[in-house]
């Protein structure tokens, strides 16, 4: 029996590699090829992409907070823990890193003077396009091993997860992770941006 990571999935070992293919299963047997492939593939994507997040100015842990920022805009500090699975102590360090750097600001909520939201600042463009140019160069290249015709297989299949998961109670559980209209800074929202 493999070792396993804290979810419970099995680690991956070289030469691990299962030489199995879809053929090859039947009925559990899939689910089962399934259970293991899928972790161990976005296991081996995620490695790959946090190395090369090393090799630009955010660790990749800040540099997810950015990315998830812009996307959704302007949260309290407890909001971005929850999105991202973190402790609040851990997402407050990870905004005073981005806010040392000039890449967000913190300013009071309208809607609550006691609390205070997180947003980008202007200067986090730069960083968020770097930090989505290393991304794609990650996922090309372990993506690299596929023909075109594959990718777009891929993507296809996995937008049928996605949306399953987004059609799911599961999903809409985590709606507060999801894109919203953005506030100008007097607390209206604003259009577009």
């Amino acid at each position: 029996m493999h070792g396993g990571d804290p979810d419970g999935v099995p680690t991956d070992h070289p030469g691990d590699t299962p030489d199995v293919t879809p053929d090859d299963l039947q009925g559990g047997d899939l689910d089962a090829a399934l259970a293991d492939l899928i972790p161990r593939s976005f296991r081996g994507l995620r490695r790959r992409i946090h190395a090369r997040l090393e090799e630009g100015d955010l660790p990749p842990h800040q540099a997810r907070a950015l990315r998830l920022l812009d996307r959704d805009g302007a949260m309290r500090p407890g909001e971005l823990a929850r999105c991202l699975r973190i402790a609040p102590r851990s997402a407050t360090e990870v905004v005073d890193g981005l806010a040392e750097r000039g890449l967000v600001r913190r300013r009071p909520d309208p809607g609550d003077r006691r609390a205070m939201l997180v947003e980008v600042t202007a200067a986090a463009a730069a960083a968020l396009a770097r930090t989505e140019e290393l991304r794609r160069d990650a996922i090309g290249d372990y993506a690299g091993v596929m023909s075109q015709a594959d990718r777009r297989e891929l993507v296809r299949l996995l937008s049928l997860l996605v949306k399953a998961d987004d059609d799911s109670s599961r999903g809409a559980a985590r709606a507060l992770c999801r894109p919203r209209p953005r506030q100008a800074s007097d607390g209206s929202a604003s259009a577009g941006s």
